[in-house]
């Protein structure tokens, strides 16, 4: 895992549904939202524990869309 080799916060994203082509030209927007760094132990290591840590990035990713939901 990248971020637990490199020492690097990740940044959890959640980009809701993408607009078509068609509802862009009409001004719709393409919502993202970024929620705070999650800073992962670099001591780490293991299938194991390189799962617990994606698990951890996954439920920070799925609480955004469950705050913001999909439009």
């Amino acid at each position: 895992m990248l971020a637990v080799r490199g020492n690097a916060p990740v940044v959890p994203v959640f980009v809701d549904k993408v607009p078509s082509l068609r509802a862009r030209l009409h001004g719709e927007k393409l919502h993202a939202y970024i929620g705070d760094p999650i800073t992962i132990d670099n001591t780490l290591r293991g299938r194991a524990a390189y799962r617990e840590a994606a698990d951890e990035m996954l439920r920070a990713i799925y609480s955004m869309r469950e705050r913001h939901g999909e439009r």
